[in-house]
């Protein structure tokens, strides 16, 4: 075959490729063309206000508890300190408690070795 003839075939060859490329860019910006043309419409229209949206907003308040709900006031002889205080009888009580699981584990996990 002749030069000219190699370079007709890759030019065919080379536009066949780019060929459904240049269809799926064509598609492409038709759609968003299409896309642009909708959203315009949409927004070209009158706005519509609906009744309820179109009444003031009321400021969240928050309601006053029945007098069981609420918390009495602490006696005057109570002092800052009692609440620090029952705070560590907690952390006490929960170091204890911990401590005691972790024994109930370890004599479970000796038995339970010791079975096999």
């Amino acid at each position: 075959m002749s030069k000219a003839a190699n370079e007709a075939i890759e030019r065919a060859i080379e536009q066949a490729r780019q060929e459904p490329i240049n269809k799926l860019i064509q598609d492409g910006q038709r759609l968003m063309l299409s896309l642009l043309a909708f959203l315009l419409k949409a927004c070209a229209g009158q706005l519509t206000i609906l009744p309820a949206a179109s009444q003031p907003v009321k400021k969240a308040v928050i309601p006053t508890q029945p007098l069981q709900a609420r918390q009495l006031l602490a006696p005057q002889w109570c002092l800052p300190m009692c609440s620090s205080a029952l705070m560590r009888e907690r952390e006490i009580w929960w170091a204890i408690q911990s401590h005691v699981r972790g024994i109930i584990c370890e004599q479970s996990y000796d038995s339970v070795s010791k079975s096999y």
